[in-house]
């Protein structure tokens, strides 16, 4: 396995995971960033992270918190100003993230 540094992920980001991108569920997961536990991330070799949120219906209905143990390579790439993925830090499966509206 490649060693990556934990990603950065901005409060109010959405991650929509695969059942197999994060640990301890069953089914695919959208998940509303609340606070990533970066500093949690080196016991687990920069390869999962937790990240505390709101579980979300499928059309954007919180559900309850839940603190989610999430694969850093599920995590995409963070955009850069003109949209494009930043180049250093590549995502390898290419999943796209939604991001929502808070107010």
């Amino acid at each position: 396995m490649t060693r990556q540094e934990p990603p950065e992920i901005a409060p109010g980001t959405v991650l929509a995971l695969g059942k197999d991108d994060w640990r301890y569920g069953d089914q695919a997961l959208l998940l509303l960033v609340e606070f990533v536990r970066l500093d949690l991330s080196r016991y687990y070799d920069n390869q999962w992270v937790w990240i505390s949120g709101q579980r979300l219906a499928r059309d954007g209905t919180p559900m309850g918190h839940l603190d989610a143990l999430v694969k850093v390579s599920a995590i995409p790439a963070p955009q850069t100003c003109d949209g494009h993925a930043d180049k250093r830090a590549a995502h390898p499966n290419g999943r796209g993230l939604r991001r929502r509206r808070t107010e």
